[in-house]
């Protein structure tokens, strides 16, 4: 079922969505060779908290990374 978002709803998902572009960009710039995927996710953990962001990720089930 699709549900209808509002204005306020919107906005955050749009806020969520540039973070998002943004810490792709910096992560794939960062990238560098023989760095490890744990270099790459304390990268990208500490850019999307410094966004304001929450990395969903982490903790979800167990999950124990970022990305």
């Amino acid at each position: 079922m699709i549900s209808i978002k509002n204005l306020d709803q919107l906005a955050k998902m749009r806020s969520a969505g540039h973070l998002l572009y943004d810490v792709l960009c910096a992560a794939r710039e960062e990238i560098r060779p023989g760095m490890t995927t744990m270099d790459l996710n304390r990268f990208v953990d500490q850019a999307i908290r410094k966004g304001g962001g929450i990395p969903t990720e982490l903790g979800y089930c167990g999950y124990p990374a970022s990305i």
